[in-house]
């Protein structure tokens, strides 16, 4: 550091001189926008490019594309986000902890049509205690609910759903 401040004295730049500084940022703004502006429009070249070279090989058969295994995989995917997502629903809407979210079990959360009904029976206070979710995540809870398999043996509420089977653990 000292190095540079000896450097720019022996050429006469110093801290107190408001003009040069002014001059000095302007040049350096204007050099670092310009370059910015030179590289951007390389870049943006690029990727366009790339993406239009993309779409001729496949039009034209070069390459291929397997849609149906990517719709497979985004959906499983979205299938295991859905007990990730009823559970940060519960915990917020409920404040609850995580041993609470985790000892739910389905007879807890009653479908009233309009709204969810959680009733939490042992929590760390031991008072029983309920909250209400409300219809915006009906149909979030409802999508979890078709994703249990009908002759589940676990009591648990939260199933880890992971490539198009339930995992009974989180």
């Amino acid at each position: 550091m000292q190095r540079i401040r000896s450097s720019l004295q022996s050429i006469g730049l110093n801290r107190d001189n408001k003009v040069q500084q002014l001059a000095i940022g302007s040049v350096a703004g204007f050099a670092t926008g310009y370059l910015a502006m030179k590289v951007g429009k390389k870049v943006a070249f690029l990727v366009g490019g790339s993406i239009i070279l993309f779409q001729v090989a496949q039009i034209r058969g070069l390459t291929k594309s397997n849609w149906e295994d990517a719709r497979n995989k985004a959906k499983s995917v979205t299938d295991s986000l859905q007990s990730h997502s009823v559970a940060l629903i519960f915990g917020i809407s409920g404040g609850c902890r995580m041993d609470e979210l985790v000892r739910m079990t389905p007879n807890d959360v009653e479908d009233l049509e309009s709204k969810l009904l959680i009733s939490i029976p042992d929590s760390k206070t031991n008072k029983p205690r309920s909250f209400v979710v409300n219809q915006m995540y009906l149909n979030l809870y409802r999508k979890y609910v078709l994703l249990r398999p009908e002759n589940m043996n676990s009591e648990r509420f939260s199933l880890n759903i992971k490539a198009d089977r339930v995992v009974d653990k989180w």
